[in-house]
């Protein structure tokens, strides 16, 4: 399989007044995620539904251009608590999105890095034009991560 590098990228990175334990849960709290994240409309969990593992799956249905659009993703990584991976395959494109958390004074940094790499020619064609996706992309990550810190932080 031929990989190409990373054509569309985010990275964002927001303190939290909580422990590192604290957010580190929140952010793992998959089976609340529908109701924790104001951008999720909907989650249909596929594999392990219960504790954060690798390999747990799900289906997410967010509105995307006012559209809905629903991808699948797994976790393809976890080292509790500092990093987890999401990795979801869609339209020839595999995208990961990896977070850390450090312990910053008396709360916690998280990190986000997105990726999305292109795995066919149609898709690297395509996403020549990724930077106009990539604003909305990194709205709707500014947004759960906003909406993550508001119930670590109560």
């Amino acid at each position: 399989m031929l990989i190409w590098d990373s054509i569309l990228q985010v990275t964002l990175s927001q303190k939290i007044n909580a422990p590192l334990r604290t957010v580190f849960t929140v952010f793992t709290d998959f089976m609340n995620m529908e109701k924790n994240l104001s951008g999720v409309k909907r989650i249909d969990f596929l594999e392990g539904e219960g504790q954060p593992i690798v390999g747990m799956c799900w289906r997410e249905t967010r509105e995307i251009f006012g559209k809905e659009a629903t991808e699948e993703m797994c976790i393809s990584s976890i080292d509790a608590p500092h990093t987890y991976e999401v990795t979801a395959h869609s339209h020839g494109m595999i995208y990961k999105s990896t977070f850390n958390f450090k312990k910053a004074g008396k709360g916690t940094l998280v990190s986000l890095q997105f990726d999305g790499f292109p795995q066919t020619f149609g898709a690297k064609v395509a996403n020549m034009f990724s930077w106009m996706i990539a604003g909305t992309t990194k709205k709707a990550f500014v947004k759960d991560i906003l909406d993550l810190k508001k119930i670590c932080e109560n």
